[in-house]
C-alpha cells in the first residue's frame, strides 16, 4: 500500500518511510516468559520486521513485532534487534534482556513445642553440620589450586 496523494488531477503514489519507537529494556527472572514489542509506528508498504540475538546464541530469528521468550534460561540473556525494512529502507532498535537466577529458598520444617533446649541443639547441630561443609569445601578448593600452582611450577622448570 502506497500513501495516495492528488494534485491538480494526477494522482501519485509515495512510500512512507518507516518510524519506529525504542523497544524497552527488560528484568526477567530465569523460568519466565519474556515479551518484548517492536513498535513501527510509520511505514508504507509494510515493513517486515524480524528480531536477531545480537551476539552468542540461544535465540533462532523470528518473524514479527513481538519477541517472545518462554521459560527464559541465563544463556538468552542478552541484547536483541529489532530490525524493519520495507522499499523506503531499514530501520533497527536494540533492547536489552536481563535474566536474574532463579531463587532458592530452602525451609526446615523442624517443630518443638514442649522443648526449647531441643531447639537450641536443634541449630547447633545444623550451624556444626553447615560449617563442617563450608570447611571440607575451603580445603578441597585449596589442595586444587596448590596442586594446579606446583604443576605449572614444575612443569616451566623442566622447559
Amino acid at each position: 500500500m502506497l500513501n495516495p496523494v492528488s494534485l491538480n488531477g494526477f494522482s501519485f503514489l509515495f512510500p512512507v518511510p518507516m518510524a519506529m519507537e525504542q523497544a524497552e529494556n527488560k528484568t526477567a527472572q530465569e523460568g519466565d516468559n519474556v515479551k518484548v514489542y517492536c513498535n513501527i509506528t510509520a511505514g508504507i508498504p509494510d515493513p517486515t520486521v524480524i528480531w536477531r540475538k545480537v551476539q552468542g546464541g540461544g535465540y533462532n530469528p523470528t518473524d514479527g513485532s513481538l519477541l517472545n521468550i518462554i521459560n527464559i534460561t541465563r544463556a538468552q540473556a542478552g541484547e536483541y534487534r529489532c530490525t524493519a525494512n520495507n522499499t523506503c529502507g531499514e530501520e533497527s532498535t536494540v533492547t536489552s534482556i536481563d535474566v536474574q537466577c532463579k531463587n532458592i529458598f530452602l525451609s526446615w520444617n523442624y517443630r518443638s513445642d514442649s522443648c526449647p533446649i531441643g531447639d537450641l541443639l536443634v541449630l547447633k547441630i545444623a550451624y556444626l553440620v553447615a560449617s563442617l561443609l563450608w570447611k571440607i569445601f575451603v580445603l578441597r578448593a585449596s589442595n586444587f589450586l596448590v596442586r594446579q600452582f606446583l604443576d605449572k611450577k614444575l612443569t616451566a622448570s623442566f622447559k
